[in-house]
C-alpha cells in the first residue's frame, strides 16, 4: 500500500511538474507577442515622424517648394524688398531710354551687331520701381529668375529674386557698385543668401568676381552702349551715356543678354 501511495504521489508530482513545464512557455507567449506588436508600432511611428520632419526641414531650406509647408514657412517666394511694379513705371523708364524693341525675334547668341543698331543719348535718374518694373515687363519666357526686385540706397543695391532653373529657390544679394571707368564697374558683394542659407565668404567672392567680369564684358559687347558716368545715390541710379536706338526681341528677355 505504501509503495502504491508512493507511486501515486510520484505520478501526481510528475503531472504537476509537467504542467509547470508549460507555464513559462505560456507566459512567454503571452508577454512576447504584445512586445513584438509594440516594437513594430513604435518603428512605424518613428518612421512617420522622421519623414514628416525631413519634409518640413527640406521645405525650410527654401531649396524646394513643398506644397503647403513652403507657403506656411514663407520659403517659396523671394524676400520682399517693398518695391512695387506698375505700368506707369514702365512708361516712365521708356521715356528716359526711348530704345525701341522691334524686328524679328532672334537668339542673343547671334552677332551683337545684328541685334543692336543705332545710338541715343541718355542722361537720367532711375528709381527702384522703374528698374524693377522694366525687369518684370521684359523677363521673357521661362526665365532663370522671376519676381525680381531691385532696391537702391546710397551706394548700395539689393536684389531679390526667385531662381526657376536648375533649382527652385529664393536668392538675395546686397552689393555696392562703383564706376571705375567707361563701361567698367567694381562690384563688392556684402551679403548673399540662397534659400535660408547665408552664402559663405569664399563663394560670395567667387560670385562677385564672376558677375563683375561678365557685366563689364557685356557692357563692352553691346553696340551703341556707353556708360560715361554712373552712381547710386538717394535710392536712385544715375546714368549718363548712350544706349542702342533699337534692339531685336528675344524669347529669353533681358536674361538673353548673358548669352552675348
Amino acid at each position: 500500500m505504501e509503495e502504491k501511495s508512493s507511486n501515486q504521489e510520484k505520478v501526481k508530482e510528475k503531472h504537476e511538474n509537467s504542467e509547470d513545464a508549460f507555464l513559462p512557455r505560456e507566459k512567454a507567449e503571452k508577454i512576447d507577442q504584445p512586445k513584438k506588436k509594440h516594437r513594430l508600432r513604435t518603428f512605424f511611428i518613428v518612421l512617420v515622424i522622421v519623414l514628416v520632419l525631413s519634409v518640413i526641414g527640406f521645405a525650410a531650406t527654401g531649396l524646394y517648394d513643398v506644397p503647403g509647408i513652403s507657403s506656411i514657412m514663407g520659403t517659396n517666394k523671394p524676400r520682399d524688398l517693398g518695391i512695387k511694379t506698375s505700368p506707369e513705371a514702365v512708361a516712365s523708364i521708356s521715356e528716359k531710354i526711348p530704345m525701341k524693341i522691334s524686328g524679328d525675334y532672334v537668339s542673343y547668341t547671334a552677332d551683337p551687331s545684328e541685334i543692336f543698331t543705332g545710338e541715343i543719348d541718355v542722361d537720367a535718374a532711375f528709381s527702384s520701381e522703374e528698374i524693377t518694373s522694366w525687369l518684370e515687363r521684359f523677363e521673357g519666357e521661362n526665365p532663370i529668375f522671376d519676381n525680381v526686385q531691385v532696391k537702391k540706397g546710397d551706394g548700395t543695391m539689393e536684389i531679390s529674386a526667385m531662381m526657376q532653373k536648375y533649382v527652385k529657390a529664393p536668392v538675395y544679394i546686397k552689393l555696392t557698385v562703383d564706376q571705375v571707368g567707361v563701361n567698367q564697374v567694381s562690384l563688392n558683394f556684402v551679403e548673399g543668401k540662397f534659400g535660408i542659407f547665408n552664402v559663405p565668404e569664399k563663394y560670395l567672392q567667387q560670385g562677385e568676381d564672376f558677375f563683375e567680369e561678365n557685366v563689364n564684358a557685356l557692357m563692352n559687347k553691346i553696340p551703341g552702349f556707353k556708360m560715361e558716368e554712373y552712381e547710386i545715390k538717394g535710392g536712385n541710379s544715375y546714368l549718363k551715356g548712350t544706349y542702342p536706338a533699337n534692339a531685336r526681341p528675344t524669347v529669353d528677355g533681358w536674361g538673353g543678354l548673358f548669352n552675348l
